[in-house]
């Protein structure tokens, strides 16, 4: 969700102030990179799944309940706070990403 929300410049400039605060230091981009790199370091450490495929999920069964996960997701009341508008689609498609542990490029 970081590098999805980092769209917002606002969110940009909030996840550098938090990288700031741990030591992360650069560009806006780079403070951003850094704090994404530090959570996977810290999931690492305390043998957390980065992704939702290493937690377990079947992929059949993922694939099957995607959209509705999805659609409920958006429904969701805190998704109504989230920096950056999502739709049904535009979340499964960060799901996917979630799944697989690939980027975000949208």
């Amino acid at each position: 969700m970081i590098k999805y929300n980092s769209k917002v410049p606002e969110a940009a400039e909030r996840y550098a102030e938090i990288a700031n605060a741990i030591g992360i230091t650069g560009t806006v981009d780079e403070c951003i990179q850094g704090l994404r790199d530090k959570i996977v370091s810290m999931n690492n450490y305390m043998k957390i799944p980065n992704t939702l495929k290493e937690f377990g999920i079947v992929e059949e069964e993922f694939k099957e309940k995607l959209a509705s996960i999805a659609e409920n997701a958006v429904g969701d009341a805190c998704t109504g706070s989230n920096p950056r508008p999502i739709d049904p689609a535009t979340m499964e498609k960060l799901f996917t990403c979630i799944y697989y542990g690939t980027e975000v490029d949208f």
